[in-house]
């Protein structure tokens, strides 16, 4: 027999709401830290893509090849390593 109490719906209505604000602050803190760690590993990347382009004046530090990524979406450009 189910129970009809207000109360417990009210708790499930709390429960989906801290839900939703955790996965909203997860998503924000995600964004953060991969700026942050771009932004660290910038002058990284430019220190290697001179190298390359100096080892090799033709070759570029950018390559073209179609790939699959997550969910099955394809990307084109990726750095070279």
């Amino acid at each position: 027999m189910k129970e009809n109490n207000p109360m417990s719906s009210s708790i499930f209505m709390i429960e989906k709401q801290n839900k939703t604000s955790y996965l909203f602050l997860k998503r924000v803190q995600d964004i953060v830290f991969s700026l942050t760690a771009l932004l660290l590993l910038l002058p990284l990347f430019v220190l290697i893509s001179l190298t390359i382009v100096l080892n090799d004046p033709s070759a570029s530090p950018l390559y073209k090849q179609v790939r699959i990524g997550q969910g099955g979406k394809p990307f084109v450009m990726r750095f070279r390593s």
